[in-house]
């Protein structure tokens, strides 16, 4: 015996709807009643068009891009991230979009920390271990 079919036609004519009004998976999901994996497997075996992603607001907030270009050579990705309130791929896919570095400084001291870190978690290791 098989399962149950999750996709009537019914379901699939609202999913398409739902998804050229912008709506993301997890909110299809939630009002189709299916899980989010069985959306998102059903858009991509079917081709649905891409959803629209925040990147496409990241880059019409002119304060956003901004704050990225006056900050991103000297600022951790994360900390960019938290504050613009986008992923860290996201900062980190459009500073290379944009030709933005990190600065010479800034990776030394991001180096510095980490050799700093390993050495204090190497100690440690060895009067626990």
């Amino acid at each position: 015996m098989s399962r149950p079919k999750v996709w009537t036609s019914d379901k699939v004519e609202k999913l398409r709807s739902m998804s050229r009004a912008g709506k993301s998976c997890p909110e299809m999901a939630e009002a189709l009643g299916v899980s989010v994996q069985s959306v998102y497997t059903y858009r991509c075996a079917n081709k649905f068009p891409k959803i629209q992603t925040r990147i496409s607001s990241f880059r019409t907030n002119p304060e956003h891009m901004e704050f990225l270009v006056r900050n991103y050579p000297h600022m951790s990705d994360a900390v960019i991230a938290l504050y613009i309130g986008v992923c860290k791929a996201t900062v980190q896919r459009e500073a290379k979009r944009l030709g933005l570095h990190k600065t010479d400084e800034f990776l030394a001291d991001t180096e510095a920390y980490r050799r700093k870190r390993i050495s204090e978690t190497q100690k440690k290791r060895l009067r626990h271990g």
